[in-house]
């Protein structure tokens, strides 16, 4: 129960009823005892659990089981048999509580209680042989059925009874002092004789004539003829016309092509700077080659070589002038390098060119028209890890109030 532990004994009184003046000694007693329940005097129904041992803590008789027993004020009373006379001061009991409608185990009191006889148990327990049992007058109708055990017994000077058994195949070999045997398997005995041949039973009647066999294999083919002489070789025939040549076969698969197109206006900075500005095309793209990639950076986009070989880079893009007077003479657009082979591609490289690959100059005059394009394609050897940006930059001019946004972009690449 789940407050057990408050339990605590307080006063444990022992009487023992004896059953004649000085004669045999009784196994009852009565024991009374002082419950608390958290620091209070209990007053419900409780189960004990009474276990009678000796100061050294080895069970004396079986273990005795109170159920529902009635608390009062902190008091009760049981009448205690453990099928063991108590006649020594040398013994004690264990108890164990639990409130009277749990059906869990029992929290254990702890000291466990002394238990000291009285004078007259003492002296009836030593006194009961002496009293009522004569020399050689114990008889068999004297002992309790089963109650000898193996504790009671020498087995140096008597045999236990036999306890196991062996297989159909085995011999007992030894009997064990506690009633086990160990066994033995025995020798084969020697084959018996044969008996003596039985008569020769009847002849059965004949069976019915059996299906015809089957046509036997056809023998063996003779030996082929001799094979005749060669006869001469015959004339060479003259060449044949040489046929008319076939028609050309159809071009051989393309390389792939990376295309990236960007016409949504995208790149609204201003391009005529003095240090330009790289373009951002992330619109729609088309990549078929193996040998190109391309990612965006921060703002703007990087075209990489990933295998060496011959590439053709191809731009065309669309320039609006948003100043209303611009005077912008030189507009360098073209593709920016870095990297390749064993260099690593450079973002710093890549935005501080002002010279690269497929250059186009383009000049805006003064409210000549709003909107300026430009191309130009190149080809060269490229080495793997080369990148490239496209870039627009103006040269050399005063750039006070100019002012050129690239609205759209159309980068190829192909490696030829």
């Amino acid at each position: 129960m789940n407050h057990s532990s408050r339990f605590i004994p307080l006063l444990a009184a022992l009487s023992l009823a004896l059953s004649g003046p000085a004669s045999a000694l009784s196994n009852v007693f009565t024991y009374q005892g002082s419950l608390e329940d958290s620091g209070q005097a209990a007053n419900d129904s409780y189960d004990l659990q009474f276990q009678l041992q000796t100061q050294n803590g080895v069970p004396v008789g079986a273990t005795v089981l109170k159920d529902d027993v009635a608390v009062v004020q902190g008091v009760f009373s049981v009448d205690l048999d453990f099928n063991a006379p108590v006649t020594s001061g040398d013994f004690q009991l264990q108890i164990g509580v639990r409130a009277g409608t749990a059906t869990g185990s029992f929290t254990i009191l702890s000291p466990t209680t002394r238990i000291a006889p009285t004078p007259q148990a003492q002296v009836a327990g030593m006194a009961v042989e002496a009293v009522s049992v004569s020399p050689a007058s114990i008889s068999s109708t004297s002992i309790a059925d089963g109650s000898i055990a193996a504790v009671d017994i020498n087995s140096a000077q008597i045999q236990r009874r036999v306890a196991t058994g062996c297989a159909s195949n085995e011999a007992i070999r030894t009997i064990n002092a506690d009633g086990s045997v160990s066994c033995v398997i025995g020798p084969a005995g020697p084959q018996g004789p044969a008996g003596a041949t039985g008569a020769t039973g009847a002849a059965g009647p004949a069976g019915l004539a059996g299906a015809t066999g089957a046509t036997g294999p056809s023998g063996p083919i003779g030996p082929a003829g001799q094979v005749g002489a060669t006869g001469p070789t015959g004339p060479t025939g003259a060449s044949g016309a040489t046929g008319p040549a076939g028609p050309q076969g159809p071009a051989g698969p393309s390389l792939g092509v990376l295309f990236l197109t960007d016409t949504d206006y995208g790149n609204t900075r201003n391009f005529a700077t003095a240090a330009g500005a790289l373009a951002l095309v992330n619109g729609a793209f088309t990549d078929t080659s193996p040998d190109l990639s391309f990612t965006h950076a921060p703002g703007y986009t990087i075209i990489t070589v990933q295998t060496a070989g011959i590439y053709e880079f191809e731009y065309h893009a669309t320039y609006r002038a948003t100043d209303a007077n611009p005077d912008i003479l030189d507009l360098f657009t073209f593709f920016a390098v870095s990297g390749g082979g064993s260099a690593a591609c450079n973002q710093t490289t890549l935005e501080n060119a002002t010279g690269g690959l497929a250059t186009s100059d383009l000049g805006l005059i003064v409210d000549e028209q709003e909107f300026y394009q430009v191309s130009s394609s190149e080809v060269g050897v490229f080495s793997a890890g080369t990148c490239l940006a496209l870039k627009a930059f103006e040269y050399d001019v005063d750039l006070a109030g100019n002012e050129a946004e690239m609205v759209s972009i159309k980068v190829t690449a192909r490696r030829l």
